[in-house]
């Protein structure tokens, strides 16, 4: 099963984060309207949010709790880091308006 988020903001990424630590064999694809990830945002991600996630992630997941910058999320789920449990498939796009 495959899922598609539109917008790689930081709700985007964070459900990305989430159905990935709920359902790791899910095929998650962000897709960003920009062509370089450029956000600013900083998440404050408590420990709580991973509740029931499978205990093998653990190490994944202590680097998304505290306050988190989202390009280190960005960085974390893109699947340019294949080993990575909580790679998710990022896909930057530009559409220019006519």
């Amino acid at each position: 099963m495959s899922t598609v988020i539109i917008g790689a903001g930081p709700v985007g990424l964070f459900l990305a984060v989430q159905l990935k630590t709920r359902a790791p064999d899910l095929s998650v694809i962000v897709l960003e309207k920009y062509p370089e990830y450029q956000r600013k945002h900083v998440l404050n991600i408590e420990a709580a949010s991973f509740k029931g996630a499978p205990l093998s992630l653990a190490p994944h997941m202590k680097q998304l709790t505290g306050n988190v910058p989202t390009s280190q999320i960005e960085g974390i789920t893109t699947a340019s880091q294949p080993k990575n449990p909580l790679a998710a498939q990022t896909l930057f796009f530009c559409l220019k308006a006519h």
